[in-house]
């Protein structure tokens, strides 16, 4: 089974203000209020200039990276990856805060030790997020809820109805 992410992450609904003018765009809700932005080809093309996928990230460019610096003017904003095929694979990530990138690069061969160090959940903690039990940052917030990104995007496509983070959670009570 593989897992496939490319996504930019921070608080939902002000990731949602962000990418207001990426009329692709759409913010996948995660758990403790965060959002994930699928970042999929037609939204880096429409954040990016060039292409390269030299490095730890496959997708990132000069003028990637400058939005995603932007964007953390206001509060801080993860850039994730990771790429599985039963149970082995890799994940990289980094952090923007009041304009700057303020940690990473990380990228790690998984599994391998552990595993509250490995980028994802390492960002996610920087990102505010708190373990709940026995799982890891990564299953606490939700990561494990789709497996690629069209299911990221099909998520996001379901949050639109909602307004806000609230709102969201609302009407997910509701279902229950």
């Amino acid at each position: 089974m593989s897992y496939v992410l490319h996504a930019v992450v921070s608080d939902f609904d002000r990731l949602r203000l962000l990418s207001g003018d990426l009329p692709r765009a759409v913010v996948a809700p995660l758990r403790q209020r965060l959002g994930l932005l699928p970042v999929t080809g037609e939204i880096f093309d429409e954040l990016s200039d060039v292409w390269r996928g030299d490095g730890p990230f496959k997708l990132m460019s000069p003028a990637f990276a400058e939005r995603l610096k932007d964007w953390s003017r206001g509060g801080r904003v993860a850039y994730v990856e990771a790429d599985f095929f039963g149970g082995d694979g890799s994940q990289s990530a980094a952090l923007w805060e009041n304009g700057r990138q303020s940690w990473g690069p990380e990228h790690a061969w998984i599994p391998s030790g552990p595993r509250e160090s490995w980028p994802i959940n390492a960002v996610l903690a920087r990102l505010g997020a708190h373990g709940t039990g026995a799982f890891d940052l990564f299953d606490t917030v939700g990561f494990a809820q789709e497996r690629d990104m069209e299911g990221w995007r099909w998520a996001g496509l379901r949050a639109l109805d909602a307004p806000d983070y609230d709102a969201w959670e609302a009407l997910c009570r509701m279902k229950e």
